[in-house]
């Protein structure tokens, strides 16, 4: 697994964080959330909306991504919820670790390339 995805300089794995109860927090911006699902979660599949208030919802057949812009919570449903949600919590570790210098940075070239 890919451990950071790099654009113009900025960790995305850096805005990914947890706290208490295994509760999710996007700090960064909306584009960088759009990036950051497609390009590290490989979720190209689905369709972003704004259902309202500060909510940004990203959902596929399998998955519903909602991140609150006011809190910069994350919340997680749909029949792959168990699958992302362990695979954003070990990233948010992965984060922590780069943030105290515990992991190698490892830089990724998009696929694209």
């Amino acid at each position: 697994m890919d451990t950071e995805q790099t654009i113009t300089g900025m960790s995305l794995l850096h805005n990914l964080s947890t706290r208490s109860k295994a509760k999710l927090k996007w700090t960064a911006d909306f584009k960088a959330l759009q990036r950051f699902v497609a390009d590290v979660l490989g979720l190209s599949d689905g369709e972003w909306t704004t259902p309202g208030g500060h909510a940004k919802l990203y959902q596929n057949e399998s998955i519903s991504i909602r991140w609150y812009s006011n809190t910069k919570s994350i919340t997680i449903s749909g029949k792959d919820e168990k699958k992302f949600k362990e695979k954003l919590l070990k990233l948010a570790s992965i984060s922590v670790g780069l943030a105290n210098g515990e992991v190698e940075v490892v830089y990724v070239i998009e696929k694209n390339s």
